[in-house]
């Protein structure tokens, strides 16, 4: 077996979650099933090719000067123990965690401590130490649960899908609220009016521009606090005519927390905010936008799967093809109930979430090697958009400018030439006039497509564009607080792989390696 694909598989996310449902935990490398009590997520053989002489043994971490080093984040203390008890070197247990040996030692040597959540989870994950003992994790304000992550429980869907058709059938709906972090404290005020609804809206609008422009970094929590502000409004007295657009105002800025979230890859958090923001927008069904709302949510949850999923570009394991087929099942189960949703509500959706329906069903295609879906889709999202009135697009619509729709349309087509390269000449020509096109107040959505341009055109056989682009989006990704953009990085990192034998490229994924370093 080799070492260094061991060692790389170790990194990769388990589709199963920390918790790896509890029982029937898998190796995730050669996806063998691990035993009871087991700790670490690779098997003994994978283990021992990766550099352990040692396996660490059942409640290593429990001790008290473990617990108390993982209290105080000292984790160049854990490093020592670890390396220590097992057999690792220095550099065996940097390539386990994801860093580098020079990062690692300065842990170990000069005392740096590690605060990046999904720094945590990844050493959490490679070592099998459980969320409860890593103490950082449990700030006031995090959307970091120990139940199931909410991104593979298997009764999502039929949750999101009960919620968004106002179904009362899925016993968790009147309690999405508390799935939130933090408690809600009770409001001191008497009385909700018009004003105040309207500042709400504000308030997400001025979160959805700054993520928009800057990453969601800096936001997340902020929007996250204001949430809880305007969830105690819930039982404060408001007019009956007021009510449902007090709902959907709260249902607004919790889709925006949502993407907030997403964009810093807290997928867990993500899902729970969109599920309550489906809730509240369910509640306000009386107001028009309810509509328009309930189904840009549930295509934002298609997003998020598809961006889960990702093209496998060496041969996948049995368990990471079992995650790629639950996220395309779950991102086309989310097009389908918008569809539905969109139908079956008293008012209608506009025009544009219409287009974005189709935009969303064509990349669910796209991903699935479909090219006639996918033509059928997007000719169909073209129509509907040529159709829409631009200068009465309202705030939360505004950023469907000609760029995104054709970021949109390009997405699809790259995801296509993942299955033919034929497709990527298209890619590229819908994505260069997206990056042309974003203006700076859409900063991340520039550098959210930059890494995929790059990669297709490595795709379509251009590389010095490929070099060119990928240099232009690493200097527009450090600018920004985007995780999101990171991950695109490293997508397209995976793809220069295979034409890694041209010195341009082999260069291009050296300085996407530094960036990635650099930026944990």
């Amino acid at each position: 077996m080799d070492a260094s694909r061991i060692r790389k598989a170790a990194l990769r996310p388990t589709p199963m979650g920390e918790s790896s449902r509890m029982n029937g935990r898998r190796c995730r490398s050669c996806g063998g099933s691990l035993t009871a009590g087991h700790v670490g997520d690779l098997c003994a053989k994978c283990a021992s090719v990766a550099g352990f002489k040692k396996p660490i043994p059942p409640g290593f971490f429990d001790s008290p000067s473990m617990r108390k080093a993982l209290a105080q984040q000292d984790f160049g203390s854990v490093f020592g123990a670890v390396r220590t008890e097992t057999g690792l070197s220095q550099g065996q247990l940097a390539q386990l965690v994801g860093l580098s040996q020079g990062r690692v030692s300065e842990i170990e040597n000069r005392g740096h401590k590690v605060t990046g959540l999904s720094l945590g989870a990844r050493i959490s994950m490679a070592l099998g130490i459980s969320a409860s003992t890593m103490g950082f994790w449990s700030e006031p304000g995090s959307l970091v649960d120990e139940e199931v992550s909410w991104v593979y429980r298997r009764d999502f869907l039929s949750l999101a899908t009960a919620t968004a058709l106002g179904s009362n059938l899925h016993p968790e709906i009147d309690r999405l609220g508390s799935a939130l972090p933090t408690r809600v404290k009770s409001s001191p005020r008497t009385m909700i009016g018009a004003n105040d609804i309207e500042a709400i809206e504000e308030v997400a609008d001025f979160f959805r521009r700054q993520g928009l422009a800057r990453g969601s970094g800096l936001y997340r929590d902020a929007a996250l606090a204001q949430l809880h502000e305007v969830r105690s409004y819930e039982h404060v007295e408001c007019s009956a005519v007021l009510r449902p657009w007090l709902w959907v105002a709260t249902a607004e800025l919790a889709w925006v927390t949502g993407w907030l979230a997403y964009d810093v890859e807290d997928h867990d958090g993500a899902r729970r905010l969109w599920s309550y923001a489906l809730w509240a927008a369910g509640q306000g069904v009386d107001h028009p936008r309810s509509t328009d709302l309930s189904v840009a949510i549930l295509l934002d949850l298609a997003h998020q799967a598809l961006h889960l999923w990702r093209p496998l570009w060496t041969a996948p394991t049995r368990a990471e093809r079992d995650h790629q087929q639950q996220m395309l099942d779950d991102a086309l189960r989310c097009v389908q109930t918008a569809a539905v949703t969109a139908s079956s509500r008293r008012h209608p959706v506009s025009t544009v979430t219409e287009a974005y329906i189709a935009s969303v069903t064509a990349w669910c295609w796209a991903a699935r090697g479909d090219a006639a879906a996918v033509h059928r889709s997007i000719q169909q999202s073209q129509d509907l958009y040529a159709r829409v009135d631009r200068s009465s697009l309202a705030p939360w619509a505004a950023f469907i400018t000609p760029a995104e729709i054709s970021a949109q349309h390009g997405h699809s087509y790259y995801l296509l030439s993942t299955h033919d390269r034929d497709h990527a000449p298209t890619a590229v020509q819908l994505l260069r006039a997206a990056v042309e096109g974003h203006a700076l107040a859409h900063a991340r959505s520039k550098a959210v497509a930059l890494p995929t341009l790059a990669g297709a055109c490595l795709q379509a056989g251009d590389h010095d564009s490929a070099a060119a682009y990928c240099d232009t989006a690493i200097e527009a990704i450090g600018g920004l607080t985007s995780r999101r953009c990171y991950t695109r990085l490293r997508d397209l990192n995976r793809i220069a792989a295979q034409y890694d034998r041209d010195s341009l490229v082999t260069d291009m994924r050296a300085q996407i390696s530094d960036t990635l370093v650099e930026a944990k």
